[in-house]
């Protein structure tokens, strides 16, 4: 399956020598997740289905860099095996039809809602990780936040 992983261009260098590493889905997706928490007790991996485009993106583009404190944000298209999708094991383990996963970010314009997505439940190995955008926001900055310059990243 391919998904996409947004984060920093600092945490794309570690992850380019060691893989993308579980980390625990914090107690405030909990309630939302609820039918996957079984399958996610080491970690899990935050993907989208889906490369976000337009606002959705500039959106994400800066949630990232605040989020962990960088200017760089990064988009990673990950490559994992079905069975390391928690919704496909909620799916398999509740017999349900589809079991469907989305989240809202509140970035006002620049947010998304109901958007789909994945947590992956095994660590991904650098080989399976390709990066496929890179920006930074204090370019953004620089140049003035035009409808252009917002058009062109996106």
């Amino acid at each position: 399956m391919i998904a996409y992983h947004y984060t920093t261009w600092e945490a794309y260098q570690k992850i380019k020598k060691g893989g993308l590493k579980l980390s625990p889905l914090e107690e405030r997706h909990r309630q939302t997740c609820w039918e996957v928490v079984e399958f996610i007790k080491d970690g899990c991996i935050w993907v989208y289905p889906e490369f976000m485009r337009g606002r959705e993106l500039i959106g994400m583009i800066v949630y990232a860099a605040f989020r962990h404190d960088s200017h760089r944000s990064v988009c990673l298209e990950v490559d994992y095996a079905e069975w390391e999708s928690a919704k496909r094991l909620a799916k398999k383990h509740y017999k349900a039809e589809a079991v469907n996963l989305t989240h809202n970010l509140d970035a006002g314009p620049f947010g998304h809602f109901r958007k789909p997505f994945d947590l992956v439940t095994k660590p991904v190995p650098p080989e399976c990780i390709r990066l496929v955008g890179s920006w930074n926001i204090l370019e953004f900055a620089k140049a003035g936040v035009s409808k252009t310059r917002a058009r062109m990243v996106a």
